[in-house]
């Protein structure tokens, strides 16, 4: 296996939003709910999906003309990246945040996500929604939720990846744009089918904000962005329902 390079930034300002994967219009381009925050001092590490590995084929133990790499199985591409987020946030914000995650969701006796909500949202009448949030793992290659899903294989191949096999497993997309103090133009990262296992994330309370510290795996891509895409922020059905 071969490392990856990675992303660390640490103690910056920006905005974070958490996308599932509903499609709150016409087809493929319709809006999904997200979840959006500010937040202060953030530390961030994360690194990119590796690729096969090449297997050495050699002549009788020697390189000839004979002798080759071979494409190393497609598992790794299954297989998670480890990403990280710490940073301050109103306390008012959190219980929101872990419920968009499907923290409180993965201890509801249901094999379906159609409890899966933010304080009651979604619900029937939401944007026609029947109930609950989707989750984004599995998505399609296309004309499934806001942009293709998948991985790309060692042929150049783009292959969608498989749903969880444990039912109470969700995933959500990950956008994260950071506040340069220099004036420059705001950049961030798309993560892709992000997991976060309930018993990883965690939460610090202070007198004047809640530090968090989420902990999840990535199966989709990560990519550099330099806007958020759209979305139907979730607080402000939300404030308005309670």
């Amino acid at each position: 296996m071969v490392a990856t390079t990675g992303q660390n930034y640490q103690g910056k300002d920006g905005e974070l939003r958490l996308y599932d994967k509903t499609q709150g219009g016409a087809g493929a381009s319709g809006t999904p709910w997200c979840y959006v925050a500010k937040f202060e001092q953030m530390d961030f590490s994360s690194n990119w999906q590796n690729r096969p590995e090449e297997i050495t084929r050699l002549d009788r133990m020697r390189i000839t003309d004979d002798a080759h790499l071979l494409l190393g199985p497609d598992e790794i591409l299954y297989q998670p990246v480890d990403v990280s987020f710490s940073f301050a946030m109103s306390s008012k914000e959190t219980d929101a945040l872990l419920q968009f995650i499907g923290v409180d969701w993965a201890q509801i006796g249901h094999t379906t996500t159609a409890t899966w909500q933010v304080k009651g949202t979604p619900n029937t009448g939401d944007i026609g929604q029947k109930a609950g949030l989707v989750s984004t793992k599995a998505r399609g290659l296309s004309g499934d939720g806001l942009y293709a899903g998948g991985r790309v294989d060692g042929k150049g191949s783009i292959i969608a990846l498989q749903g969880f096999a444990d039912v109470k497993k969700v995933a959500v997309d990950v956008e994260v744009m950071w506040n340069e103090a220099s004036g420059a133009n705001k950049f961030g990262y798309r993560l892709k089918e992000v997991n976060f296992q309930p018993g990883r994330q965690q939460l610090s309370e202070s007198a004047d904000n809640v530090t968090v510290r989420l902990t999840g795996m990535m199966y989709g891509e990560m990519q550099r962005i330099t806007a958020f895409d759209r979305g139907m922020d979730i607080m402000t059905i939300t404030h308005r329902l309670t």
